[in-house]
């Protein structure tokens, strides 16, 4: 996992150097091992690392189970 983290970490430095933005995060979701690794590497280059959070409802309508996720906030690393 660290190698494709390292992998990702060159398209993610890419794509901030051609930001025009000021200011700039990652938002990083996904399988946890390469989360943990990525969020590690961004860190200690000082590049913002944030994880949306969201409320699960879980609702049963027909005999079926419906998930909706709402959004709630954006929370740093």
């Amino acid at each position: 996992m660290v190698s494709k983290a390292e992998k990702y970490l060159k398209k993610i430095l890419q794509i901030l150097k051609n930001s025009p933005d000021k200011y700039n995060a990652v938002h990083l979701m996904g399988e946890f091992t390469f989360v943990f690794h990525l969020a590690i590497i961004l860190k200690k280059k000082k590049i913002p690392v944030i994880v949306s959070t969201t409320n699960r409802i879980v609702e049963e309508k027909d005999g079926k189970k419906i998930v909706t996720f709402d959004f709630v906030r954006f929370r740093e690393y």
